[in-house]
């Protein structure tokens, strides 16, 4: 029986940027390595101020946030206001 090789593949992420603000290393850690391998560029973030000040110094793509974050109860709303 073979093993398949993961190897990354820019045909699906195509070095578009992530954001993940995670709750704790092993999430981040996850989240980290399935995204990269998708072939996308990870920023990372532990708490709700260092997300904000990465969104405010940096385009990303998309935003990955741990919902059972303690900093951010209740519903995060995306886009303008």
């Amino acid at each position: 029986m073979s093993r398949a090789v993961l190897t990354p593949s820019l045909a699906r992420g195509a070095g578009q940027q992530v954001l993940i603000l995670a709750g704790g290393p092993d999430t981040a850690g996850l989240l980290t390595a399935t995204q990269e391998l998708a072939g996308y560029r990870i920023g990372l973030a532990d708490t709700a101020a260092g997300a904000l000040a990465r969104l405010d110094a940096h385009r990303f793509d998309l935003l990955v946030v741990d919902i059972t974050w303690p900093e951010l109860p209740g519903v995060v709303r995306a886009g303008p206001p």
